[in-house]
């Protein structure tokens, strides 16, 4: 009877690992459709949705062409690393 228990509670906890790790894999069949949009098309218009924080209805939708979102990302990353370079002057 124990032996039965022990078996069925192992099978039932493999059983989310193993569900685990099939949604892990799914992300990575969609990562290359990502790669082949930005190498499509320069002037094909990309809309993206942004929450905010908060709240689960308000969404802000930014429609630009594909040049422009590799140029908005190339200047936030700037932006970024020209903050992180300055965080500890700021302090003094």
């Amino acid at each position: 009877m124990r032996f039965r228990i022990a078996t069925i509670c192992i099978a039932l906890a493999t059983v989310p690992a193993a569900s685990a790790a099939q949604t892990l894999q799914q992300p990575a069949a969609t990562t290359p459709a990502k790669s082949s949009k930005a190498s499509g098309n320069p002037d094909k218009i990309v809309c993206r949705e942004f929450e905010t924080t908060g709240s689960r209805l308000n969404r802000k939708r930014d429609c630009r062409t594909a040049q422009q979102w590799v140029e908005q990302n190339a200047t936030d990353r700037q932006a970024l690393d020209l903050r992180q370079a300055n965080r500890y002057k700021d302090n003094n």
